[in-house]
């Protein structure tokens, strides 16, 4: 295995408006982790997500995946490379059906483009099938998006940027909303995909998923890195007790 790392962004500055999100802010991702990220709301997790993914263009700074920068590339060419993301909010389309959902994410792993929407191919569709199965949704894959509990959303969404068997995920709070069975199912699902192979970045409030699930934790803080290592370590930092364990994160 290799000893660079997957992912790094080095030097990320984010600005909107007068607000700075993000700070000089560098960050490696290493080959076959599952990386934890963590802080207070307002920290620049999910700003940090949506510069890796092709959603924010920093002001300064750079993001390479795979030794190559992809700095300036647009979202969906960025997930055609192999970096696949979730979103807090988990939303499907409504109209389609669950499987629908899924063989887009599998589409636009490797086909290209609004044009060739109507051409599906043979290896979207095996992609698709696969990832349904994989992620719980085989007994409802007929039913339309918009009857979908917030845990099939979550597993939509999942199962959709799997399908095109990404080297990097990130998740963004992806056990928000939901009860601790359904947490657990999830987090196991997330456990399973390390295991087989692919980087996992999730962004998390809840502490006990992130030592559940991350070997790495990195926590930031006004979009500044506060910490980088293992999570217990976190855990007997008086600083970190004070500043963000002690108020910010429950369970």
């Amino acid at each position: 295995m290799s000893d660079d790392p997957l992912a790094a962004c080095r030097g990320i500055t984010v600005r909107f408006g007068g607000v700075t999100a993000i700070t000089d802010l560098s960050i490696e991702v290493r080959r076959g982790e599952v990386l934890g990220i963590a802080g207070p709301n307002g920290a620049g997790k999910t700003t940090l997500f949506n510069v890796m993914s092709g959603h924010v263009k920093p002001a300064s700074g750079e993001v390479l995946f795979k030794g190559r920068s992809i700095s300036g590339l647009p979202p969906h060419k960025v997930f055609q490379r192999g970096l696949a993301r979730t979103f807090q909010l988990a939303d499907v389309i409504s109209e389609q059906t669950f499987y629908a959902n899924v063989l887009v994410g599998a589409h636009f792993a490797r086909d290209t483009g609004l044009r060739s929407m109507g051409s599906f191919s043979s290896d979207s569709y095996r992609r698709a099938d696969e990832a349904v199965e994989r992620f719980g949704l085989g007994a409802r894959r007929s039913a339309l998006g918009g009857t979908a509990s917030l845990f099939e959303r979550k597993m939509i969404m999942l199962a959709s940027a799997m399908a095109q068997a990404p080297d990097l995920l990130l998740l963004d709070e992806p056990v928000g909303g939901l009860n601790e069975d359904q947490a657990d199912a999830l987090l196991g699902k997330v456990q399973q995909i390390a295991r087989d192979g692919t980087t996992v970045v999730v962004i998390e409030h809840v502490m006990r998923v992130l030592t559940t699930v991350a070997q790495r934790l990195v926590i930031l803080n006004r979009g500044e890195l506060l910490f980088d290592g293992d999570p217990a370590a976190a855990r007997e930092d008086d600083e970190l007790q004070r500043l963000y364990f002690g108020s910010a994160v429950g369970g």
